[in-house]
């Protein structure tokens, strides 16, 4: 089932190896510029090291140094056997603790340009080589919530379908009213149901995917119930069958799009490895990933979502 894909989450590379290519001719404004901007090709790349979280210190202050003097796109190379994964990498949003790039410090920020949905930091310590990085947690700030909590008035107020991917990954399926009826999301965690109640705040900063219907909190209460329980399995039964089953239910369209958020939010997840690496199947996500890089891993992943949706 396409909920295959569900069980092996994200996987974010980070920083890259440079490359040579043909020098072009001086120019008068290139006398006078700093030693330091005229050698600023150091700080284009970083190296990541998939196995200890790390990048070194001296690629990072290098960068840093780059962006404050107003360079905007950096290379992320990871090193994977005989591959070489590059991403593109921005300043954009990024925060620095501190100006002293000799002492401790700390960037932040959606650095990665293909998967802006997630932050990551940087921390780097004074009398370290290396620098760790690690991406910082999706938050969803809510309560459960039983059933005799919802008031009757608020049963047949239209609510709007989306589905969002919280750390984890972890997709629920939520329903928002925009009212001062309850905002309810569905969460499926280890064969346990649970309703959610959430502020429309706490879906601000995390993924999203509008399934641009509406439908009644009493409809999507009942296909809640409805939806099939079991013993919870990686691969045949969760999150993502659960909230498959209630938005089939509810007649909700399946899109190119809802296909490419459900993609997209596994292959750039920062924990995939160690998820692929710890769940049965994830062995031949990894081995895309090893021989053709992210775009092998994403097709892979493509196949098996597709598979088992009917695009609109």
């Amino acid at each position: 089932m396409f909920i295959k894909a569900a069980a092996l989450l994200l996987g974010a590379s980070l920083f890259v190896d440079g490359r040579w290519s043909s020098v072009p001719e001086c120019k008068d404004s290139d006398f006078m510029t700093t030693e330091t901007e005229r050698f600023l090709s150091e700080g284009e790349v970083v190296h990541y090291s998939v196995a200890t979280h790390t990048v070194p210190r001296a690629e990072v202050v290098s960068a840093v140094e780059a962006a404050m003097l107003g360079w905007q796109n950096f290379e992320l190379l990871t090193n994977r056997g005989d591959n070489i994964d590059f991403q593109d990498l921005t300043r954009n949003d990024m925060i620095l603790s501190s100006s002293d790039l000799d002492g401790d410090f700390t960037i932040t920020g959606p650095f990665v340009v293909d998967n802006p949905e997630v932050n990551y930091e940087v921390t780097c310590l004074a009398d370290g080589q290396e620098c760790h990085v690690a991406a910082v947690e999706l938050q969803f700030d809510g309560c459960v919530l039983k059933g005799e909590m919802i008031p009757d008035q608020c049963l047949d107020e239209d609510y709007d379908l989306n589905l969002y991917v919280v750390d984890g990954p972890h997709y629920m399926l939520g329903a928002t009213n925009g009212g001062k009826c309850p905002n309810v999301a569905l969460s499926y965690v280890k064969g346990a149901k649970q309703k959610i109640m959430f502020s429309s705040a706490a879906t601000d900063n995390i993924p999203s995917h509008s399934f641009g219907k509406k439908v009644t909190l009493r409809d999507f209460l009942k296909a809640e119930e409805e939806a099939p329980e079991g013993e919870f399995d990686l691969m045949s039964n969760n999150c993502v069958h659960y909230a498959a089953s209630i938005w089939r239910d509810l007649e909700s369209p399946e899109t190119h799009e809802l296909a490419q958020f459900i993609v997209t939010n596994f292959a750039n997840h920062p924990s995939f490895e160690d998820m692929a690496k710890s769940s049965f199947g994830g062995l031949r996500y990894l081995l895309a990933k090893a021989i053709g890089g992210n775009n092998a891993l994403v097709s892979q992943l493509e196949e098996v979502v597709y598979s088992q949706m009917i695009i609109n």
